[in-house]
């Protein structure tokens, strides 16, 4: 076989080989997506598990407090849950439709759902036909039971898809690492090929310019091409003739491997490899395979000079003459030891990672099991015991001393219960399972029930509570009445709490097409030093503050999220001892704009 054939096939089996490698690796980056994506769908199925499981104890909560306090206000969040249930359950049926398992489970999740939500409409209807008494407590009784059964069922599937999830993940990363090997074995085949490529080019010009030219010629063709080669300093680059023998040297090959031209010309090149590959006979291994293949490859720890090892990526490739007969070796060695530590940095990096990702996984599923039990184990018996201690505090024929402990009773247990219900939310809204509406809603509706709750609080402890509502305020909007009247509220209750003496007002107008809502107190104003961390989770004036007036701090942090959410802003301005006014605003849209824009 002649020098340019042989040429040609070397060429050919290398373009298969990076064509092999391209197909392999576009494989792996495409099995790697859609493992992504089973992660993410995995994810996608507990997610919605857990919001079917919360809006189904929602939903019991509401019609509870409803049925021992027939306070409307549980109503509203009781319909919310109602309505979001079967969408939970039907997008969870939707996403595991592949699975039969699963599949099996979702008759079961929709009749409990069903039953449930049909014994709450029942003892809503009980309770506005008659007052709550032991008949109407024993009937919750099962609905515990269904509760207890429903949580079992959404508990199984969501079991099922935590062991998946964690398949699924385990088998991401080995997709990853794969994707890795492959781009990295591609790129030295690359330039493993450029480099023999040039290589072989430079060889055959040698063996032009031999046969035409002189020995004279010739000689000075071999130094110019030793010249060029000594100058690269990337490279360690040098001639072996066919026992091994080392006959070139370059400026490379010393900077890697530690040795002057004249301390290793005239030695066995095998003086780079350690004593075991020695005894293993590997460098004339490397040879034969480079003679049977046409090029020997290989990446492994080699020796210095100094007795130091550097990690080596070695290219040995025979050198024939004109008549096809084997004339020596060259060695193409380069020194990767940065980007081993680097390639071993980096799968620590991604261990860590993977640690970090599945705690935060296990985190986040912890916590949402933490906030649904919280909501069923504690917001439940409280509620109970409110409206329980609300019938007491209204019962005229109490002895004085027992009516006062229920009152005591009934406003410590709304204190607690708004405690409870803030850390709730702003669960949820860290979760990112808080949404907004866009319906029509009065203005003045809003403002007006805001004063009838707030009023008497007002009067007890002597304040005037006067509510403004601009003439400029269409009689109905779109937006979220429910998120503005929580918002309104947390920011009156605030007013309440800091104003001894005085009053609060609250107003809504319209400014620069926007509607803004404002509370203003004649309370105690605010610290200049305090003012930056107001809208700041679990954060208040100072310590004493907390102490003083009671509260988590996360009432203000809720308000803003809210606002935000509705693409509003929030802000406030106060003067220490003498007052503070809190506003928000959010876009101004009435039913005709909407339709308009349709």
């Amino acid at each position: 076989m002649t020098l340019q054939r042989r040429q040609f096939w070397i060429l050919l089996v290398s373009t298969f080989c990076c064509v092999g490698m391209v197909t392999a690796s576009a494989l792996l980056v495409s099995r790697l997506y859609q493992q992504n994506w089973l992660v993410e769908h995995t994810l996608h199925v507990i997610e919605e598990g857990q919001q079917a499981l919360t809006c189904l104890l929602d939903c019991e909560t509401a019609a509870r407090g409803y049925m021992l306090t027939r306070d409307k206000r549980y109503l509203e969040p009781y319909e919310i849950c109602y309505q979001h249930v079967a969408g939970h359950l039907g997008t969870l049926r939707a996403l595991t439709a592949d699975n039969p398992a699963q599949q099996a489970v979702m008759p079961q999740l929709f009749a409990l759902a069903d039953e449930k939500i049909k014994r709450s409409q029942q003892l809503i209807e009980m309770r506005d036909t008659s007052p709550v008494s032991s008949q109407h407590l024993a009937s919750m009784e099962p609905d515990k039971l269904i509760m207890d059964k429903f949580r079992g069922a959404i508990a199984t599937v969501l079991d099922r898809e935590q062991r998946l999830l964690q398949q699924r993940a385990g088998e991401a990363n080995r997709l990853q690492t794969y994707v890795y090997i492959s781009v990295g074995i591609l790129g030295a085949m690359l330039l493993v090929i450029l480099v023999g490529a040039a290589i072989a080019a430079r060889r055959e010009k040698l063996a032009r310019d031999e046969a035409a030219s002189s020995q004279s010629e010739l000689r000075q063709t071999r130094a110019l091409f030793d010249s060029t080669v000594s100058n690269v300093k990337d490279y360690a680059i040098f001639l072996l003739d066919p026992a091994g023998i080392v006959r070139t040297w370059n400026s490379g090959a010393e900077r890697i491997k530690g040795y002057l031209a004249s301390e290793i010309i005239g030695k066995h090149f095998s003086i780079f490899y350690s004593e075991e590959s020695r005894l293993d006979h590997h460098p004339g291994a490397e040879l034969n395979e480079a003679l049977e293949k046409g090029r020997s490859e290989e990446e492994n720890w080699r020796i210095r000079k100094d007795g130091s090892l550097f990690w080596a990526s070695v290219t040995i490739t025979p050198v024939m003459d004109e008549g096809g007969k084997l004339s020596g070796f060259i060695k193409v060695t380069r020194d990767l030891t940065a980007r081993k530590q680097a390639e071993e940095k980096l799968a620590q990096y991604a261990k860590e990672l993977e640690t970090a990702r599945d705690e935060a996984i296990r985190a986040s599923a912890l916590k949402g099991q933490f906030v649904a039990n919280v909501s069923h184990e504690v917001r439940t018996p409280l509620t109970g015991i409110v409206g329980l201690a609300e019938l007491l505090s209204i019962d005229q024929t109490l002895p004085s001393r027992a009516h006062d402990a229920a009152v005591r009773v009934f406003n410590a247990s709304q204190r607690l219960l708004t405690v409870l219900n803030d850390i709730l939310n702003f669960s949820k809204l860290e979760a990112g399972r808080v949404g907004t509406e866009n319906v029509p809603f009065s203005v003045k509706t809003v403002i007006d029930e805001l004063k009838s709750l707030y009023l008497p609080q007002a009067q007890q402890k002597g304040l005037a509570f006067e509510v403004h509502v601009d003439k400029a305020v269409p009689a109905e909007v779109l937006g979220d009445p429910t998120k503005i009247s929580q918002s309104l509220m947390n920011l009156v209750s605030n007013a309440l709490k800091f104003t001894a003496r005085g009053g609060i007002e609250a107003a809504a107008e319209v400014a620069e097409n926007k509607l803004r809502f404002s509370i203003t107190d004649t309370g105690i104003g605010i610290p200049p030093e305090a003012q930056s961390g107001l809208f700041t989770a679990f954060t208040q004036a100072d310590a004493g503050t907390t102490r003083k007036y009671g509260g988590t701090g996360l009432g203000l942090a809720i308000v803003k999220q809210y606002i935000v959410l509705m693409g509003g802003e929030v802000g406030f301005i106060t003067e220490d001892g003498r007052g503070s006014t809190f506003w928000f605003s959010v876009p101004l849209q009435t039913r005709e704009e909407s339709n308009a824009q349709a």
